[in-house]
Order: structure tokens, then sequence, then C-alpha cells
């Protein structure tokens, strides 16, 4: 790879988090990957051996928070945090010039902000990221979650059991009293229950729309009006899910849809 290409470090404690970001940023030119890291202080460890040009920092990590993190690094390192925090928050880093990704983390968004980071390829001082933190700490944060998510699930093939990566499916659906799992264009039954799966999938990934049904919102196409006041999902792949009434409330503020 060429030297031209700008220096990428990933950070974040939660592996399919990683894989997205990964996934998106590998077909994009002028840049590579340099490296991951799962948590804040081994971020700051790679952050001064490899001098990246640009890290994807998310703030909410065990132990050592991304904000945190971020204050050890190189400073001509740029940065780019990503966040499930609420509106408070993000206008705390647009105060002081910080780009963010709003989790769910959307493709589209993602580019933008490198190629905001290409135009200026600016770095802001120690204070700044010092004030963000103060004004973060005087309204209070989301707990940080004990909950180990999933970063496989084993699912039941015909004659076999297949291992996936949790980032890979698309929806997760109760049908004819069975939970099925579509992946990769495929089908697979599940042992786990709806509601134990929701319990241990990551909710800055998937979302419940349904009493029967929980989406990966990054795998989400497009939001269809659907009679009086009811709305469905189309899914990448086609497939057309119902929102309930009772789902819908907090799927338009976890899917980024502010009406």
């Amino acid at each position: 790879m060429s030297d031209a290409k700008i220096k990428i470090l990933l950070v974040d404690d939660e592996a399919p988090a990683r894989q997205i970001l990964k996934k998106y940023i590998s077909g994009l030119s002028d840049v590579r990957i340099v490296d991951e890291a799962e948590s804040g202080e081994q971020a700051v460890q790679q952050a001064w051996a490899l001098r990246p040009d640009l890290a994807f920092v998310d703030i909410q990590m065990s132990g050592m928070s991304g904000l945190e993190a971020a204050k050890h690094f190189p400073k001509e390192t740029g940065i780019i945090f990503a966040t499930a925090y609420d509106e408070y928050a993000i206008k705390a880093f647009e105060l002081h010039a910080f780009d963010y990704l709003l989790k769910p983390i959307m493709k589209d968004r993602l580019i933008k902000s490198i190629q905001t980071f290409l135009q200026k390829r600016a770095t802001l001082p120690q204070e700044a990221l010092e004030e963000v933190l103060k004004m973060l700490s005087d309204r209070a944060l989301p707990p940080q979650s004990n909950i180990e998510y999933l970063e496989t699930i084993t699912l039941r093939d015909i004659y076999e059991f297949i291992v996936l990566p949790v980032w890979s499916v698309e929806y997760i659906h109760i049908e004819h009293g069975l939970v099925k799992v579509h992946a990769d264009a495929a089908t697979y039954g599940c042992d786990l229950t709806l509601k134990k799966l929701a319990e241990r999938l990551d909710p800055a990934a998937f979302c419940r729309i349904h009493r029967n049904t929980i989406v990966n919102k990054s795998k989400v196409k497009k939001i269809i009006p659907w009679g009086k006041s009811s709305y469905q999902v189309e899914m990448k792949s086609g497939a057309v899910l119902e929102i309930s009434r009772d789902n819908l409330k907090q799927f338009k503020e976890e899917i980024g849809w502010l009406l």
C-alpha cells in the first residue's frame, strides 16, 4: 500500500462495531486501517506506536473512555468520535469543532467525515478535549453497561451448526412460533428466545421494531408508510417488515428519524 494513504486507527471495545467500520472503510481509496484497539489504554499505546493520521474513537468504553484516551493521543492525530449520546452531548462536540458519528453509524456519514478531515487536516488543542469532558461530566452520562454483547451467534442449519459474526445478521423474526435468523441471504433456526437475543445484542446496532422482530439498523434500506399512522421497513435484502405502533417512537429515535 502507498504511504500516501491516510492511516486510520479504529477504537471501540465492541468487535461488531469495529467490523462495521472496517467494512465501510475497506472499499475507500486513499485510506488504510493500520490497527484496531479494544480499550482506551490500548488505543493510547497504538496511537503513539503507529502515529495514525486519523482515529475513529468510540466514547463510551469500559475502563478508560474514548474522550480520556483521546487526550493522550499525539497532537497530530485527527479524531472522529462515535457516540450514542443525546443531543446535549452532540452539541458539546459541535461547539468545539470535533467531528462525530452518531450510532448506528451510516456509511454515507462516515465517508463525509473522512472527506472533511482530508480537506481540513486540522487537529484541535488539548484544552478543547478537556472542555468537552467537563461539559459532559456536568451532565449525567449514560451508565457503563456490564453486559457482554454477542460477537458471534451459533445457529442451526439442517444438519449442522453455523457460527456467524453478529454484524452479518440482517433481522430476526418469530415465524410459526420459532425464532428465525436471517443473515447472508439465508435463514437459520435459533435456540435462543427473542427476549434473550434482545438482551444480548448490542443496542447500538440492533433494535426491536415489533414484539416478533429485531432488525440490524445498518441493514435498513427504507421506511415505507403503510396505512394510517403505520409503517414498514424494507431491508437491504428486499424483505419488508412491519413496525408496530408500540415500537415506532423508539425506532424513530434509534434510526435517527427526527420528525
